[in-house]
């Protein structure tokens, strides 16, 4: 049976990320204004979608920049082809920073637009929790995805894009499903030891480096005062 539903209540993240997450065949239309969009589901991802004349990758980018609309989820309906070979984590995150860096230039803002957080204080947070033991590298980054501050070797936009993007998806996603508030969450990037502690603050989030055998629970409990 077809589930229907508005985009202002769950997220098109959100619903991406629950059929594959359950490893759903489904169809998902969306309608935005006067556009239609089909996303197709099978085996864990994405396999086909469509908007207009377009299909494939480069759909998600115009698709994520939807705040409102309604949809149609319909179970069990297979692909008619195969247009999409990319992860479907990795599209959230591509399409995500695209629908960023766009509305920065509507804006007329500069990319390094400084947030709201401090960056004394911001920079006083990352460099406190770098030296908490089992910590590996830090960032702290806003809900829009600009880092606010950074301590570590890798890519600080990278993680910070997962943090926002984990961190988003499952609180809405516990929302929706009456899970109550997301406060923290581990994510182990596969064929990697690499471990990223997400911690969700009221204007922002934390992304923690753990070391290998540093455990998540005890991390979380030492840095709770620092994040106060």
């Amino acid at each position: 049976m077809a589930v229907r539903g508005k985009l202002k209540d769950i997220s098109l993240a959100s619903l991406i990320s629950v059929n594959c997450n359950e490893m759903n065949q489904a169809r998902l239309e969306v309608w935005h204004n006067d556009q239609e969009a089909v996303i197709f589901f099978a085996e864990g991802n994405i396999v086909h979608m469509t908007l207009g004349d377009m299909e494939g990758d480069e759909v998600i980018h115009e698709l994520l920049a939807w705040e409102d609309g309604e949809f149609e989820l319909e179970p069990g309906i297979p692909a008619p082809r195969q247009t999409v070979q990319t992860p479907w984590s990795t599209l959230l995150l591509e399409g995500m920073q695209r629908v960023d860096e766009r509305s920065t230039e509507l804006a007329g803002l500069p990319e390094d637009l400084e947030p709201d957080v401090p960056a004394t204080e911001a920079d006083n947070h990352a460099a406190r929790l770098r030296s908490v033991d089992g910590v590996t590298g830090v960032v702290l980054v806003a809900r829009d995805g600009n880092v606010i501050a950074a301590e570590m070797a890798a890519d600080p936009e990278k993680e910070g894009a997962v943090a926002v993007f984990v961190g988003s998806a499952a609180s809405q996603i516990g929302e929706s499903l009456g899970l109550g508030p997301f406060e923290r969450g581990v994510v182990e990037t596969l064929g990697t030891k690499a471990r990223l502690l997400i911690v969700e603050r009221p204007d922002f989030y934390v992304g923690l480096l753990l070391a290998e055998r540093a455990s998540p629970a005890l991390v979380a409990a030492k840095i709770a005062s620092i994040l106060r």
